[in-house]
């Protein structure tokens, strides 16, 4: 029982993530935990590994919103792999309420070997570039791709927003997709403990 409980009660730790923690380490790495909350991309899909998107990952820290993006074979190919004609990989996301209907904002991320060519965040309401100052923003990539904006940015950003997010290699070949609803860190905190529970209900009857 013990163990058990102590196995569950990582898995809890592991799905509130960072929010009840540090913030995330924007430096293009990701470790598992470090962000409150994981969307998973369909497995088994035919895009290149270091272009086939695995996870899109958030969390918001007191001052920031976090993203992350991470890749089943990284480090993160921000070229575009070998078929790009314009040798460049581009991550893009757009943040929806929280019934996936209305945009409200869009981040760009454009990135070659030298690094991140461009960083852009997008008002949806109003169709303008929202200004960022060196402050307002931090973005990484290397074997994931990482990145936080100021929240006073996207101050009518949905608690629990619907996400939906493209990597492009820039027009040779299928893009890779990732959608879905990101929620609160206390729902899932609640559903690690129904997990407890349904574990040691099943333990009893065994």
């Amino acid at each position: 029982m013990r163990t058990l409980m102590l196995l569950v009660g990582g898995l809890a730790v592991a799905l509130i993530g960072s929010s009840a923690g540090a913030a995330p380490i924007i430096n293009g790495d990701v470790p598992i935990g470090e962000y409150a909350t994981v969307l998973h991309d369909v497995a088994g899909e035919t895009y290149a590994g270091n272009l086939d998107i695995e996870t899109f990952q958030f969390d918001a820290s007191n001052a920031y919103y976090n993203v992350a993006l991470t890749v089943t074979a990284p480090p993160l190919d921000k070229t575009g792999g070998v078929t790009s004609p314009m040798r460049q990989t581009e991550f893009w996301a757009t943040f929806y309420d929280a019934a996936g209907t209305t945009p409200s904002y869009y981040v760009d991320v454009l990135m070659n070997a030298g690094g991140v060519l461009a960083f852009n965040l997008v008002d949806m309401a109003t169709g303008s570039l929202v200004p960022l100052a060196a402050g307002d923003y931090s973005v990484s990539a290397a074997n994931g791709l990482e990145f936080r904006i100021d929240k006073a940015k996207m101050p009518l950003l949905a608690a629990t927003p619907y996400v939906w997010a493209q990597l492009d290699n820039r027009g040779a070949a299928p893009d890779d997709q990732i959608s879905g609803a990101v929620p609160e860190p206390a729902t899932l905190a609640l559903l690690a403990t129904g997990m407890v529970a349904a574990l040691i209900a099943r333990r009893r009857r065994k």
